[in-house]
């Protein structure tokens, strides 16, 4: 485990110094855990500990309208056994959440590959410009952009008991604060990606409410959104979605919940994660394809 702690240490190391280089990264860290489950096996020997962790990263540049931190939380197994001199640490293990991004303080193997964007599906650029910003998005009337910010931000930390989760809870978590700024259920065959709704069973939701790749389709499709060029061309209550391996098939959804001189801020589930800085997002997974849509 010392081996194991110099390796990660190395590559948090170059991580900082990489988010340095960007926009100064983090200034300091608040971490907590919370012990939520213990189980000893009948020979006392061996323990298994789920833990939570919550953990706070202070970004170092900020202006006056800019959150303050980046929040994750991360649940871990520790496996510990028992031995003469009493109980010792053997495995930690973070339970990173398939599709979802990794937090900064961790690492997941990536996929390059290389390949064009499926039939009909137009990816965004990552091309940031110079003053870091592009076309601000012009609030209008016909959704209620705030209403979508504020449930995200909401229920980031505990989902809302009014909605059934997923153990990829991310674009059912994008549904609901679609659902909340004003967007209209749509009936039809749950596995058209023409409806869009949900209901009290699996069986009674749409695909398109809690699948990333239907959702996609669902909305480009409706005209509920359109592909933005840039991804620095989100503006406030927009979302991105990620396709982490290029394989044509969209993996994760995310709200934009701030926008300010420094960057966009982006909220999900399947994390979760509060104000996740986009230029982090892209320099963490710099093998993905990017989908930003205008809602």
């Amino acid at each position: 485990m010392s081996n194991e702690l110099k390796g990660d240490t190395a590559r948090l190391d170059e991580r900082r110094k990489k988010l340095q280089d960007i926009d100064c990264g983090f200034s300091h860290a608040e971490v907590a855990t919370t012990v939520e489950k213990l189980d000893v096996a009948a020979n006392g020997r061996r323990a298994t500990v789920r833990v939570l962790e919550s953990t706070k990263l202070y970004f170092q540049v900020t202006d006056a309208s800019s959150p303050k931190f980046e929040w994750f939380a991360l649940p871990h197994t520790l496996e510990l056994v028992r031995g003469s001199s009493g109980w010792q640490l053997a495995e930690v293990k973070a339970e990173l959440t398939t599709g979802a991004p990794a937090p900064s303080t961790q690492f997941t193997s990536s996929v390059p590959t290389t390949g064009q964007a499926g039939p009909g599906k137009t990816r965004s650029d990552v091309a940031k410009p110079a003053d870091g910003q592009r076309a601000q998005k012009v609030i209008t009337a016909a959704y209620d952009y705030y209403a979508m910010a504020e449930y995200a931000k909401r229920y980031v930390y505990s989902s809302n008991p009014a909605y059934r989760t997923y153990d990829q809870d991310c674009t059912n978590f994008i549904s609901q604060a679609m659902r909340a700024g004003g967007w209209e259920p749509v009936d039809g065959d749950r596995t058209s990606n023409g409806a869009w709704y949900y209901g009290n069973w699996t069986w009674t939701t749409s695909y398109t409410w809690a699948g990333a790749e239907n959702w996609y389709w669902f909305a480009t499709g409706s005209g509920r959104t359109w592909i933005l060029p840039y991804v620095y061309d989100m503006g406030f209550a927009d979302v991105l979605q990620a396709d982490w391996d290029r394989d044509n098939i969209v993996d994760h959804t995310m709200l934009v919940t701030q926008v300010d001189t420094v960057d966009r801020y982006l909220t999900y589930h399947s994390g979760p994660e509060l104000n996740k800085r986009l230029a982090h997002l892209i320099n963490e997974n710099p093998n993905a394809w990017w989908y930003s849509h205008r809602t």
